[in-house]
């Protein structure tokens, strides 16, 4: 998961060595994995909530 992101790191600072400007492709990247993290996060977190209510004795 991390090769693309290595990928659009090292493709914007050759642009940027050689006087392009091009970070929006760098910062929607890092949105997207910033985006898919989280929602991973509040998904496994939820999941979990649900396992535990549904093992443990409820009062």
């Amino acid at each position: 998961m991390l090769s693309p992101l290595v990928y659009v790191i090292g493709r914007h600072a050759v642009i940027r060595r050689r006087g392009g400007k091009g970070a929006a492709p760098l910062i929607v990247t890092i949105a997207i994995q910033v985006a898919v993290f989280i929602a991973t996060m509040v998904w496994t977190v939820a999941l979990v909530l649900q396992v535990t209510a549904a093992i443990l004795p409820g009062k």
